[in-house]
């Protein structure tokens, strides 16, 4: 809805007047949830063995690899989701600002707008947005009047923006061809990404649908011009937020209280779907006063909601004294000019996406998968399918032509490298030579730690009905820890009446005492709110070491074993204990910093950032900070304190400060880049003189990115089967950007079991180090071993990873920094 169209401030009722408003609105006749027919489940090919896997990673893995580019012969064959696309583009593009007077919010109204004023602007053309690309430069001024579909007279202007050079032609350009080459094969966008909801597949038995889609995005790459494709999907609820709102209303049994505080606590901060425009919303607010008859300002003068709906999208809204959903725009979408918030109608809105409620469900996660887990041979199908689709439609065919395209017919292949396998080492000279599988956790649980941490003085918090378990659980905690090399002797047992929060706060305030090493808390079920009570407690208001673990994880005799002597690994890390440790032969003094940042959905003002660094050469201790970003700070300047306490800590230890600062920097759009480098790196530099007017260490600023669409898969059988890579494949080049001054590559670290298996994309923004590329490689593969909450490598170097669990207890169960106390202890595991 347009700026002119959206809801202002309004005055509360009375508790009385919602719930009976809830009540009202819950009797009323539901809109029919459209009936989807099931589709067969995706068959799935036959997976590749990982004997096979293994067999060519041996034939490939080699100390000391080059560029894979450089030598094929002793390199990884491999291809991507990437296809290049060649540009015959030989002349000036012109691009254009739009604008529509009145203003109009419907993109198709938009486009047939457009094309009503080809005679004057030509046939060929593309408009995103409000940004429009021509082949001809117009005549000023370029002033058109026409008529919108309903017959409504609307002015267009074309404004000249910039005249592009072929070679100057931004991505911007390109990828709004291909968003008209997805309307030419009718998917719909949602967000950035497109979908077919024409082959969606239903899952009836949890009231989901999947839709099947892409995500794409043309880039400038080493390899050239190409499209990056992937496979992408889309879960929905077959029921509207309308249905949603009268379940939880006949839930609650008309308690008015409980019925607000449980549709705030569902809705807010989730994502949803307007099916009209297929566009996902954050709702941020209920509004119980608003309903669709309200009624708001536009140029013409007053109109509700049903009028509006109806007359945009042709829409009968039928309940009308449902409450209104309220989004209110984002910072990107205020420096667009939409500056008030938009109002939506629960009845034609649906749930998208995942709620952490759904994630735990392994039933709906099993049904899901299905449709979701997509092999690389199953990924190679559908973009193939895709590129066909593309390569003979002749209306795509002729876009591609008026701008002198062309689409290859084939996924780019490429050779990466393997880099060797590590050797982990546990405490009495016990080793481990990791492999393809990189997976240590029968010699994580059955050796020696490094470090052993003896448990002297603890306690058990539980609810005194479970005394069998906790019972139980102490016999095997008792056996699990004597190959680990840890003396336990018997905790103080305090079981628990009343199970209630009152309860445990002052029980677990009673039971912490100055001598206590750790105390473990074993709660009935979970429950977020006593969660966040024992870790404010424990963290905050009396600092120690704590473990919260729920009663089912400890119930099943057959998982016994296992579970404890991971709540031992655990526990002996956060009392300061080392598990384990690799090899970093670096002659300088290292320090390696990990920074990630969480963002708050309730509090969009607010940001935490984690920062956690290394306190010895071989990564094995560390300090642990948090930080709260208010709105308008700059992140920098939090970190900053955070890096001054950590270099004092680490010259406190060690008598000697660090050569060396490698930072893992987490949290960074690749939009932002150019400023870490230009400003965050200045400012971390001038930390060092705060140490020692002298001090200057060399500093190294790596961008760690998870989230994105890059995919390999490793060619076997001479390129006719595919499979994930293993653990310690690298690529730094044809599918890397490297701008000027910088240099990436793409690492996957860890082995996975079912899909598709992602790597995580490193881009070194800043290097004064003497490592050379492939050192850097080798020092971050190393990284991902040091994890002391998973005996096997994780996507980001264990500092980052360790940064971001900080964060997320800060900020999502404290509410608040942890207490400096616990900095050298890994209390967020």
């Amino acid at each position: 809805m347009s700026k002119s169209k959206d809801r202002r401030a309004f005055l509360p009722r009375s508790l009385e007047d919602c719930a009976a408003l809830l009540a009202a609105f819950a009797e009323n006749q539901r809109p029919a949830v459209p009936r989807v027919t099931p589709v067969p489940p995706v068959v799935h090919a036959a997976p590749v063995t990982e004997q096979q896997v293994t067999e060519i990673t041996k034939k490939f893995t080699r100390l000391g690899a080059t560029s894979g580019k450089d030598d094929p012969k002793n390199t990884t064959p491999l291809s991507g989701n990437f296809v290049r696309i060649r540009s015959k583009l030989d002349h000036k593009i012109y691009q254009y600002a739009v604008s529509f007077d009145p203003q109009v919010d419907n993109m198709d109204f938009r486009n047939k707008i457009i094309k009503s004023v080809e005679e004057h602007i030509g046939k060929v053309h593309r408009l995103s947005g409000f940004i429009f690309f021509l082949p001809i430069k117009l005549p000023a001024p370029a002033v058109y009047e026409t008529q919108m579909p309903d017959g409504e007279p609307v002015q267009v202007t074309f404004k000249l923006a910039r005249e592009l050079e072929p070679e100057d032609v931004p991505m911007a350009f390109y990828n709004v061809i291909i968003r008209r080459v997805m309307r030419d094969l009718d998917m719909v966008q949602v967000t950035r990404y497109h979908y077919d909801p024409k082959a969606s597949h239903a899952v009836p038995q949890h009231r989901l649908e999947v839709w099947p889609g892409y995500q794409t995005a043309i880039n400038e790459f080493d390899g050239g011009l190409m499209l990056n494709i992937d496979v992408s999907h889309r879960v929905l609820r077959s029921e509207t937020v309308l249905d949603l709102l009268g379940s939880i209303t006949r839930r609650c049994d008309n308690d008015k209280a409980k019925i607000i505080d449980e549709c705030s606590r569902t809705l807010i901060g989730t994502a949803v779907l307007t099916r009209y425009n297929n566009r996902t919303y954050r709702v941020d607010d209920i509004c119980w006063e608003m309903t669709p008859m309200s009624t708001f300002e536009t140029p013409k003068g007053a109109m509700n909601f049903r009028d509006y709906y109806k007359k945009s999208y042709d829409l009968d809204i039928k309940c009308l004294n449902q409450p209104m959903l309220i989004h209110r725009p984002k910072k990107k979408e205020m420096r667009q000019g939409q500056l008030e918030q938009i109002c939506l109608v629960p009845e034609i809105t649906y749930v998208s996406g995942l709620t952490d409620e759904l994630r735990e469900n392994h039933i709906i996660m099993k049904d899901l998968a299905q449709f979701m887990k997509a092999t690389p041979m199953e990924r190679k199908r559908a973009i193939d399918t895709f590129v066909q689709r593309v390569n003979t439609n002749p209306n795509i065919r002729r876009h591609f032509e008026e701008w002198g395209l062309e689409l290859d017919t084939k996924l780019v292949q490429y050779y990466g490298k393997t880099l060797p396998y590590e050797m982990v080492y546990f405490g009495g000279g016990v080793t481990h030579q990791t492999d393809n599988r990189c997976d240590w956790t029968r010699e994580a649980t059955n050796s020696p730690v490094i470090t052993p941490v003896d448990l002297n003085c603890w306690a058990i918090v539980y609810i005194d009905r479970d005394v069998q378990t906790i019972k139980s659980f102490l016999q095997c905690y008792l056996k699990v820890a004597q190959p680990m090399g840890i003396q336990v002797a018997q905790p103080r047992l305090v079981p628990i009446k009343m199970d209630n929060n009152e309860n445990w706060v002052r029980t677990l305030k009673q039971t912490i005492t100055p001598s206590l090493q750790v105390v473990v808390a074993v709660f009935g079920t979970k429950r977020t709110d006593r969660y966040n009570a024992f870790k404010r407690i424990c963290c905050m208001e009396h600092p120690i070491p704590s473990q919260g673990i729920v009663r089912k994880t400890i119930s099943n005799e057959k998982k016994l074993r296992s579970v404890t002597q991971k709540i031992a690994l655990q526990i002996n890390v956060k009392l300061g204990g080392e598990l384990w440790s690799l090899k970093i032969p670096l002659k300088q003094k290292l320090m390696v910093i990990g920074i990630d940042v969480f963002h708050n959905p309730a509090k969009r003002s607010q940001s935490v950032a984690g920062f956690v660094c290394s306190l010895n050469q071989h990564c094995t201790r560390y300090y642990t900070r948090v930080q709260f970003q208010m709105e308008n700070q700059e992140l920098i300047d939090a970190l900053k304190i955070c890096f001054i306490d950590a270099l004092k800590r680490y010259y406190e230890i060690n008598h000697y400060k660090p050569e060396q600062v490698i930072v893992y920097r987490d949290g960074v759009g690749e939009g932002r880049l150019q400023m870490v480098e230009d400003y965050e790196v200045p400012q971390l530099k001038s930390v060092f003189e705060h140490i020692e007017p002298n001090y200057s260490p060399k500093l190294s600023v790596v961008i760690c990115h998870k989230r994105i669409n890059s995919r390999m898969f490793l060619h076997l059988n001479g390129g006719r089967e595919l499979a994930n890579p293993p653990p310690a494949t690298c690529v730094d080049h044809t599918i890397t950007k490297k701008p000027e001054g910088w240099f990436d590559f793409l690492l996957v670290s860890q082995h996975v079991r079912q899909g598709t298996v992602t790597p995580t994309h490193y881009i070194v923004v800043h290097d004064e180090s003497e490592l050379t590329r492939e050192q850097f490689q080798r020092l971050t593969y190393k990284l991902t071993h040091m994890y002391y909450n998973w005996p096997g490598t994780v996507r980001v170097p264990a500092p980052c990873q360790y940064a971001h669990k900080a964060a997320y207890l800060s900020g999502e169960n404290l509410k608040a920094p942890a207490s400096s106390l616990l900095a050298e202890t890994l209390y967020c595991l």
